[in-house]
């Protein structure tokens, strides 16, 4: 059966469980001794968050790459236009995920043309062009030809850093422009004009700032994840397993390791960004990734383990809404706290 409250679901899940992480601090911020009152280590109440950005963004990194049917449209070309990765780069990676192609190999494989466009494009020598003729391939095929992946991690970022920017500030402009409407400093007759204009570009420069931090975040994501690709596939893998190479191979590498380690390693950047930015961001990510992993689809026999996860999550979200301390965080917390006030 379809499900059309699994992303509700798994947007209440994250909130539930963060407020229960936080339940013992703020018993213990309390007037009223509570001896007995659980005790939580603090990184481990401020690593909810963050931990759930990280494993999301695994998933949905994943899914763009190999399975991009799992994530909507729009996030998917969202993401495509973020990472800027030719398709021919894509067509490779996910043909060797399937072993359409396979190194040193003379069986009549499907797609043993398939480095045909990449080599043309990066201007190769015609022999890398057939796999059959390479143990591996001699160039890391994410890094657009480079063999600097140092290089080719500092160039991501800029890119990164730019998209992010293009992005954010007119976003940054259009807050700031509507608290300060809000705070009627414009429409005071007693100020000068001077005041006026500094009050502005105050109001300018603190957008940029915000603008220029959130842009830090998303470069070092993307630049995070080609990065630890090159570093897995040419340094680190080759390294770690030479001594194995009959069972891990340079195939395997190319075939999804290397993919793999890229994802668990982007969402690290999350530490880069504002505290309070941090859970939006985390309950952003999560719903989309949560539907990768659990689907919409499954037996009705199966419908009872999301009815009680939902109203598990809600009651707890619910409850939180109402206690004085600000449990719930973020924009979800605030609405919801100005809906029972």
């Amino acid at each position: 059966m379809y499900s059309y409250t699994v992303p509700l679901t798994l947007f209440l899940l994250p909130h539930a469980i963060h407020t229960l992480l936080h339940i013992p601090i703020s018993l213990r911020s309390t007037t009223t001794p509570l001896p007995l009152s659980p005790r939580l280590p603090r990184p481990l109440t401020h690593s909810t968050y963050p931990t759930f950005f990280i494993f999301s963004s695994a998933i949905l990194m994943h899914a763009w790459m190999y399975t991009p049917s799992l994530l909507p449209r729009s996030y998917a070309s969202w993401i495509s236009s973020a990472a800027h990765l030719h398709p021919s780069i894509l067509s490779v990676l996910r043909s060797a995920r399937m072993g359409r192609w396979l190194y040193a190999s003379d069986l009549p494989l499907p797609d043993s043309s398939v480095l045909s466009p990449l080599a043309s494009r990066l201007a190769l020598p015609p022999t890398w062009a057939d796999p059959a003729n390479l143990d591996r391939s001699p160039t890391d095929p994410r890094g657009f030809g480079t063999t600097n992946g140092g290089a080719h991690g500092v160039r991501r970022f800029i890119a990164g850093w730019s998209f992010a920017m293009r992005m954010y500030f007119p976003l940054q402009l259009v807050m700031g422009s509507r608290r300060l409407y809000q705070s009627r400093a414009l429409l005071l007759k007693r100020r000068a004009l001077r005041q006026k204009v500094r009050v502005v570009l105050g109001m300018v420069v603190r957008a940029a700032m915000g603008a220029a931090r959130s842009s830090v975040f998303l470069g070092a994501f993307i630049a995070g994840f080609y990065y630890t690709v090159c570093l897995a596939r040419t340094r680190v893998g080759p390294r770690v397993f030479s001594k194995h190479g009959d069972i891990v191979s340079p195939q395997m590498w190319d075939a999804g390791m290397a993919i793999t380690a890229g994802c668990l390693a982007c969402g690290w950047s999350i530490w880069l960004e504002r505290k309070e930015r941090r859970g939006e961001l985390a309950l952003w990510v999560w719903p989309r990734a949560g539907v990768c992993l659990t689907g919409r689809v499954y037996e009705k026999k199966d419908q009872w383990r999301e009815r009680l996860a939902f109203v598990s999550s809600a009651a707890i979200v619910l409850a939180a809404a109402q206690e004085p301390e600000n449990l719930l965080k973020g924009v979800f917390g605030k609405l919801l706290r100005g809906i029972y006030a």
